[in-house]
């Protein structure tokens, strides 16, 4: 990772405070409401930011979507490469805001004050910042030659700056794991230049999580790249971990991988809490009639997701790290039938309850895990429980009592959190487009 840390370091942590001033406030002082998290009361409505893979399916005003003036107003002139509709849903059922986004878009963080959120792509050439409110395009950023977006972001304690996940551009592996490791990128919130950049201790980051000391930062690598012989653009998976950095210096504290017999799937998503509460999902590709498999014994009929492309059809294990004795751990947690783990999406911790909560699109599943020892505690057919199919975007509430379901296509649905039962009168019918995740605020 030598050849990418060009970056000096700025102490950006030791003086986190006076560093967030001067690059967010003018005048070298931020405003009240960059540093003040929106109120939330009894009663709160959320809205949920939910981007959308495939605007060619989408039609407005009797037109496909992608040629709509008021759709494209942040698309550069001209602008024909990777592109997103990002939708705006209040959850009191006024109208959604419908933004189509420069970028390969994957996951959405949005400020705590709510008044900047920021988009970045997976395998794309470029990250943006955007109003939250309006949708509108702030600040737009291309990655250099060789870099591409890593998929998360996450923003640090200061308010200032967040942590980016950037990947070294998928190729043939070469046989030297270091050549393909990616990084860790600390950027400025409203400029999203960089301040620091570290390695990420791994091939192909994704999700980056704070944890909640907001000293340390955990990291769901991949641990894959392309064959040798570059003939299969399948994942190549060499080195799938989960790593632990310090947060002010890029140093690895701690590199959770699975056994060598068991490191055949990819690491995508994380949940870290502290040290003795870290969860993670694993993702592996198998043919067709290896989930034909699978799937005996499950409906006649079968909605699959479109997002997954022939001959990717991917199944998933959670995996629970408890180092709690001292000792690291890495235990495989099966729910009683594999195929209600087919695909899996998002993942969070709710420290209220110590659980932790995953979606499973490929068989229309949220399962919820106990955060002591991994137990599963519930299982919940959200297709047979009020009709939502394809659970992909999680997202704890802010009214720190419920949690929102985005079924992939459509529809946002809300569980109590501990109970996990269906809210039904808060659900929110909206048409979406395809998605991995969703935010609240």
């Amino acid at each position: 990772m030598s050849a990418q840390r060009t970056l000096r370091r700025r102490d950006f942590l030791r003086g986190s405070t006076a560093l967030a001033a001067a690059a967010l406030a003018p005048g070298g002082a931020w405003a009240e409401s960059w540093v003040t998290p929106r109120p939330v009361r009894p009663g709160y409505r959320a809205t949920y930011f939910v981007p959308g893979y495939h605007p060619t399916a989408a039609r407005f005003r009797g037109q496909p979507a992608l040629v709509s003036a008021e759709l494209r107003t942040n698309l550069p002139e001209g602008y024909t490469q990777d592109v997103v509709l990002l939708s705006r849903v209040p959850e009191d059922g006024s109208a959604p805001t419908r933004k189509l986004m420069p970028i390969k878009g994957h996951d959405v963080d949005i400020h705590p004050s709510g008044r900047i959120g920021v988009f970045n792509s997976q395998n794309g050439s470029t990250m943006l910042s955007f109003d939250p409110d309006s949708l509108e395009l702030l600040v737009l950023h291309h990655y250099e030659d060789g870099i591409t977006g890593g998929g998360h972001s996450a923003f640090m304690p200061d308010g200032g700056h967040l942590a980016v996940t950037e990947r070294s551009a998928y190729r043939p592996f070469s046989g030297d794991l270091k050549a393909h490791e990616g990084r860790i990128v600390i950027r400025d919130v409203r400029t999203l230049k960089a301040v620091e950049s570290y390695s990420s201790h791994g091939l192909a980051p994704h999700e980056v999580q704070l944890m909640r000391d907001g000293k340390h930062i955990a990291v769901a690598n991949y641990g894959s790249a392309y064959a040798p012989d570059g003939g299969s653009k399948l994942p190549y998976v060499l080195d799938p971990c989960i790593t632990i950095l310090e947060l002010a210096s890029g140093k690895l504290v701690e590199r959770i991988q699975p056994p060598a017999e068991k490191a055949t799937a990819e690491i995508r998503h994380v949940a870290a809490y502290d040290r003795d509460r870290v969860f993670a999902l694993q993702n592996k590709f198998v043919s067709p009639s290896e989930q034909a498999a699978l799937l005996l014994g499950a409906d006649d009929l079968y909605l699959p997701d479109l997002a997954v492309k022939e001959g990717k059809v991917e199944t998933a294990v959670p995996v629970l790290h408890a180092n709690a004795g001292g000792t690291p751990g890495f235990e495989e947690l099966v729910t009683p039938e594999l195929r209600h783990m087919i695909r899996a999406q998002s993942i969070t911790y709710d420290p209220s309850h110590d659980q932790a909560i995953a979606t499973f699109p490929g068989a229309n599943r949220v399962v919820v895990f106990a955060g002591s020892d991994g137990a599963i505690v519930r299982e919940i057919d959200t297709a047979a429980t009020g009709g939502l199919r394809l659970p992909r975007g999680l997202a704890l509430h802010p009214d720190g009592v419920h949690y929102a379901v985005a079924g992939a296509y459509n529809d946002v649905a809300l569980f109590r959190r501990g109970t996990h039962e269906r809210v039904p009168e808060r659900t929110v019918y909206t048409l979406l487009f395809g998605h991995s995740h969703m935010t609240a605020i």
